[in-house]
């Protein structure tokens, strides 16, 4: 950081945020182009450009509120929040540190940014004192979780993990029965377990259905439409429903993601949940595998769910994966679907990446692929999770910053004995990612049998 910040408190004058961001930035930005503009422009201006996730050009417009009044504790808190989603996580600490007066969510900030860090024991510390001064909030507590869950705690980490509703960082869906299940072992309990996080989560901790039905609870899960045909076919041990007429016909509810910690796990997970394909997927995939039967075939996807936060962060280009898909005698599925596909045209790789899912109902019809592949490469998205759990081997192209089920370290996670873990060695060093998968998958393909060659 260049220019001087000062942190006292300061207050600004609530304005309404417009329904177009976009076009009030673009607005913003033809007066600030023809005058110095004040303090609260260029702070508006930052909000405008962070709320289209702009956020280092958001960062540049805090720079500016912060030069013209150095004293306005909102603007330090504005700008380490951009600099945060920059990944500039040293400069975000520094100013948050800075802060004479923290409040929970600089708290929040800080342990996060730590966190990102792998400064994990730190992180633990700064919510611990925080909480002892009544200052931890539960986005603190969760951030906390995350960190204590790097380090293997699974008993503490996902104890605290349970503020993510008081956070609002999970959902449940409504309504629920009255009456939340707090683990107690009640044989013949009828238990509805809703979703709460992502895809990817769902399928993750789908593991632990079956040990409900093993402890004798009736259990129904409640499944989001892209998985509840999958979920349907597989051996989980209880019913799986795409929506629940009368919920009063349950005793109890409980969210997927707080199982590990209503069944008190402590130690190795559980194997992934056994999945099933659905026969008409499967047909399905074999049809489309059909014609590159001999080949090296190998999904690849490239971004997750473009409203999580951090998607930037764990998300590549396609065009940086041309190391790939250059390789003799293999062949490229792209599993991803929706707005993502459009990259794909953007890269000029609709011809040479095999735009297989496309017309996907859900991710019954992802899976039915995904078994005909001899490979899957991806970004942390739930098509890992997918593939993991189907037992297929998929490298995992994970971000620096890593998530708490793979650690900072090693190539393998106790959660899929199937996934292999490909790191950046330094912060948004994707080449270097992509050029060890390349070596690892040359490798892997020059040791099938000779005699298959690209266009068989």
């Amino acid at each position: 950081m260049n220019k001087r910040v000062a942190s006292s408190p300061g207050a600004v004058t609530p304005v309404p945020f417009p329904r177009n961001p976009r076009r009030a930035a673009a607005a913003l930005a033809r007066t600030l182009a023809t005058t110095s503009g004040s303090a609260a422009d260029w702070f508006r201006y930052g909000e405008l450009l962070a709320a289209e996730r702009h956020f280092a050009a958001a960062a540049i417009a805090f720079l500016e509120a912060l030069e013209r009044s150095p004293a306005n504790s909102k603007y330090v808190r504005a700008l380490a929040a951009a600099l945060s989603h920059c990944r500039r996580y040293e400069e975000a600490i520094a100013l948050r540190e800075r802060l004479q007066f923290p409040n929970e969510q600089d708290v929040a900030g800080l342990a996060d940014d730590l966190r990102y860090l792998h400064a994990f024991a730190r992180a633990i510390a700064v919510v611990d004192t925080a909480e002892a001064d009544g200052r931890a909030g539960d986005h603190a507590r969760v951030v906390r979780g995350q960190a204590k869950l790097f380090l293997g705690d699974y008993a503490g980490g996902f104890a605290d993990m349970e503020h993510r509703f008081a956070a609002g960082m999970a959902r449940a869906p409504v309504p629920t029965p009255r009456v939340a299940w707090d683990g107690s072992p009640s044989a013949g309990l009828k238990l509805l377990v809703v979703p709460d996080q992502g895809l990817g989560d769902d399928l993750m901790m789908a593991r632990f259905l079956p040990r409900l039905a093993a402890a004798g609870l009736a259990c129904t899960f409640l499944a989001r439409a892209p998985l509840q045909r999958l979920l349907a076919v597989s051996p989980l041990g209880c019913e799986v429903a795409g929506s629940i007429d009368d919920v009063s016909r349950f005793d109890a509810w409980c969210a997927i993601g707080s199982l590990p910690h209503l069944l008190r796990l402590s130690a190795a997970p559980p194997r992934p949940a056994p999945l099933a394909v659905p026969e008409t997927a499967a047909r399905r995939g074999r049809a489309l595998a059909a014609p590159f039967a001999g080949v090296f075939k190998v999904g690849i996807c490239w971004t997750g769910n473009p409203d999580f936060p951090r998607n930037r962060q764990r998300s590549i280009e396609p065009a940086m994966l041309l190391p790939l898909l250059e390789l003799p005698g293999t062949r490229f599925f792209s599993l991803c679907t929706g707005a993502a596909r459009a990259a794909l045209d953007a890269a000029a790789l609709a011809g040479v990446v095999v735009d297989a899912c496309r017309d996907d109902r859900d991710l019954a019809d992802t899976a039915g692929l995904i078994e005909q592949l001899d490979l899957v490469i991806s970004t942390d998205t739930s098509i890992v999770h997918l593939a993991a759990s189907l037992g297929k081997p998929v490298w995992n192209l994970l971000p620096h910053e890593s998530f708490w089920q793979y650690g900072t370290t090693g190539s393998s996670t106790p959660w899929y004995p199937t996934m292999r873990l490909l790191r950046q060695p330094l912060r948004g060093d994707w080449h270097s990612v992509v050029e060890d998968a390349r070596t690892a998958l040359d490798r892997l393909v020059q040791a099938r049998p000779r005699g298959t060659n690209r266009s068989s």
